[in-house]
């Protein structure tokens, strides 16, 4: 007899398969976007815009990620990214925000294999090779716990089927904010320079030059 919603062992397999392919293919896109960007950097062209890229990177991405463009803001973030593995020595808690970002972009566009990749990398490096140091610790709190916690909730967010809330970001401090209706406006719509740059999630960001050195902001509405 015929149960209504039943996938035999075979059918599954052939959409197992097929789920499989289509991960495979959009890991391959993403990675070869980046491998892509870095080989424009090392071009003569492009070591001339290496320098201000990741600011640049930085800024379009947000208005891209706030217009829901969000394959637009996945190509700057693979940008930004191939830019920052270029340094002598990348900044593991930039790499991680770029990861988280990734993934953030990804989970929007359904692509819900590959964004736990990328969720799952983020973590990885912000628990291995990322710290608060003592004294921001003292002053705001453990800032990099609570950027795991809030990766490991969009994780669970996945698991469930559920989309990121795209007007919340987590700012340099590790909490949670959201974005005005006004910043997010209608998709396509431009926004002046001030209306866009926050200390948006994952930036080191630090009011006083005393309380630590300045540090390379890592960029991410996510």
């Amino acid at each position: 007899a015929h149960v209504s919603g039943w996938i035999s062992a075979p059918q599954a397999l052939i959409y197992d398969m097929a789920e499989a392919a289509e991960a495979l293919e959009s890991s391959e896109r993403v990675a070869s976007k980046i491998q892509e960007c870095k080989d424009f950097f090392a071009s003569e062209e492009g070591k001339k815009e290496l320098s201000g890229a990741k600011t640049t990177c930085s800024e379009e991405a947000q208005v891209l990620y706030k217009a829901g463009d969000y394959n637009g803001s996945l190509d700057k973030f693979c940008k930004y990214l191939a830019a920052v593995k270029l340094d002598k020595t990348p900044d593991p808690e930039v790499e991680a925000s770029l990861y988280a970002n990734l993934a953030s972009c990804l989970h929007h566009l359904d692509e819900l294999e590959l964004a736990k990749k990328y969720y799952t990398l983020a973590l990885e490096l912000f628990e291995a090779k990322c710290a608060t140091s003592r004294l921001t610790w003292l002053v705001y709190g453990d800032i990099n716990q609570r950027r795991v916690d809030y990766v490991k909730a969009r994780v669970g967010s996945l698991s469930i089927g559920q989309k990121p809330d795209k007007s919340k970001y987590l700012d340099g401090y590790g909490k949670e904010q959201q974005w005005s209706s006004y910043e997010l406006g209608p998709e396509g719509q431009e926004f002046g320079y001030l209306d866009y740059v926050n200390p948006v999630s994952w930036y080191r960001y630090y009011t006083a030059p005393a309380l630590e050195e300045a540090q390379p902001e890592a960029p991410a509405p996510a």
